[in-house]
């Protein structure tokens, strides 16, 4: 029986499936196309059939000379996200990677990536805690990326503003890409486990699993397990934009009208009288008038420097470690009377940063008040008595871990004592050139002991000529020597990163 019917308008008739069973098999006699086959006997040569005239599949199928998987790979703003992960495992910077490695994307990748490795990084012990409880055994070292990859995926999927399963289905795409196979399916069922299940809950002393084991030690030992926990919760959040205004030009509250009237959302800073805190970090460009020098980017934290260091009339200034010139900047702003700012730096593109800094924010005969002088600190004398001198010296950074998250994955435990060492010699040849009367400010942006309270202990042990000046910070921890302040987010310490402060005057020893 032959049925009819219509598809896509015409008619076509076919037999069932058990009518066709009856139907006889064509003889091999003849092709396909009903004509009849010759056979050749043995010996009997076939003719060659004539000559195609359009492409072999052969020739169809060569692929292009400049094509290779890896530049494919390199424009996955995922695989990119990989790339520039597993490079700071091997101690690349972050800020570095971001400025170099992201060249094929588009302005929308990079921000994806941004955000994305920014993320993970944060969140990159804990997110490490989580995997540990989704994986049946350990990833291979060699299989690095895999591993990252996983993280990132979990990141994004959980923490991020994307499409969940198109999410999960990208990334599965991308561990094929990558020639791991044996990874597909790892991939797949651990990424739709954790959106059926949510994450695990942490443990109370969430310092534990969201910080290196070195790092969480330390802070517990230092600081408690509270602080540190709350310090260690406070590192995964996105950090604050804060803005200095130049009381040369304006004042806090005149300038928070103009940023009302540009829309930016904001408040002032409760311990300081020029910090004004964004609620969302903008680009430089719609803050007004900034390339007028009314404002400048700086935390709080740091804007404290120029504030402790308190320029007077006719001062000669150091400011050791100058780079990136936010404080060389601010301590002019608080008395243009001063005389002179050495403003060091021994990287020439670092000090170009602050040559252009002071060139926006100030006139020529302000300007040329900075002196600029390429050259490490421990080999610079200046040509006058100095009267102050600024010591932000090298440290762990372990105080901006939330604006830097890379600095989990790049510092180790043995560099402290190095940085030390380092410090302490600052310090000496710092105090070596400051005149009787002087004040030094030394000022670190860790939460270490070791380079804060434990360096200025050795010193005032060292120095009967050093005498420690009291201060009015009392958002800040007072240790033995100096001031720390913490980077929880507080009423006592609002909005403000992890800086260590201690004053100290030279006197007749």
């Amino acid at each position: 029986m032959t049925t009819d019917t219509t598809l896509n308008g015409v008619k076509v008739s076919y037999k069932p499936k058990s009518e066709k069973k009856a139907e006889p098999k064509k003889s091999r006699d003849f092709s396909r196309d009903g004509q009849k086959r010759v056979h050749y006997g043995k010996g009997q040569s076939k003719p060659s059939r004539p000559s195609r005239t359009h492409k072999s599949r052969t020739q169809s199928a060569t692929p292009d000379k400049n094509y290779s998987p890896m530049s494919h790979l390199l424009k996955d703003p995922r695989y990119c996200a990989i790339d520039i992960l597993h490079k700071v495992e091997k101690g690349q910077s972050l800020s570095e990677l971001l400025a170099t490695e992201m060249r094929e994307l588009n302005d929308s990748n990079q921000r994806f990536v941004q955000h994305l490795v920014y993320g993970a990084l944060r969140h990159f012990d804990v997110l490490s805690f989580q995997l540990t409880h989704y994986l049946q055994k350990p990833i291979k070292s060699t299989e690095r990326q895999v591993y990252l990859a996983l993280l990132l995926a979990m990141y994004e999927i959980t923490e991020m503003n994307t499409a969940e399963y198109a999410a999960v289905n990208n990334w599965v795409a991308l561990i094929r890409a990558m020639n791991k196979e044996w990874a597909v399916g790892l991939t797949n069922g651990i990424l739709r486990k954790v959106l059926r299940e949510g994450l695990q809950p942490l443990p109370k002393n969430t310092a534990k699993v969201s910080l290196p084991k070195w790092l969480s030690e330390s802070l517990i030992s230092h600081w408690g397990v509270e602080k540190a926990c709350a310090i260690a919760e406070q590192f995964m959040q996105h950090p604050p934009m804060t803005i200095r205004v130049n009381p040369l030009q304006s004042t806090r509250d005149a300038y928070s009208a103009l940023l009302d009237d540009a829309g930016v959302d904001h408040q002032v800073h409760a311990h300081s009288d020029s910090a004004i805190v964004l609620t969302e970090a903008v680009p430089v460009s719609v803050l007004p008038h900034f390339d007028e020098g009314i404002s400048s980017v700086q935390d709080a934290s740091a804007q404290l420097a120029a504030v402790l260091i308190n320029p007077q009339n006719d001062d000669v200034i150091v400011d050791a470690c100058a780079a990136p010139g936010g404080k060389t900047v601010a301590m002019l702003e608080r008395n243009p009377e001063l005389t002179k700012i050495y403003a060091i730096d021994s990287v020439s593109n670092r000090l170009k940063r602050v040559q252009e800094n002071v060139t926006r924010v100030f006139q020529d005969e302000l300007a040329d008040k900075v002196v600029l002088s390429a050259n490490h600190f421990e080999n610079f004398t200046a040509d006058e008595a100095v009267d102050a001198i600024l010591l932000d010296v090298p440290c762990s950074a372990t105080g901006i871990i939330h604006r830097h998250p890379d600095i989990k994955r790049l510092r180790q435990p043995t560099d402290i004592a190095v940085l030390a060492q380092t410090q302490a010699d600052l310090l000496d040849h710092a105090w070596s050139m400051l005149k009787v009367g002087g004040r030094l400010l030394y000022s670190t942006c860790s939460i270490l002991k070791e380079e804060n309270e434990g360096q200025m202990q050795a010193f005032f042990a060292a120095h009967n000529d050093a005498k420690e000046c009291e201060l009015s910070l009392p958002f800040a921890e007072r240790e033995a020597y100096g001031y720390q302040i913490l980077p929880v987010f507080s009423e006592q310490a609002e909005k403000m990163d992890g800086f260590y402060y201690c004053l100290i005057e030279k006197i007749d020893g």
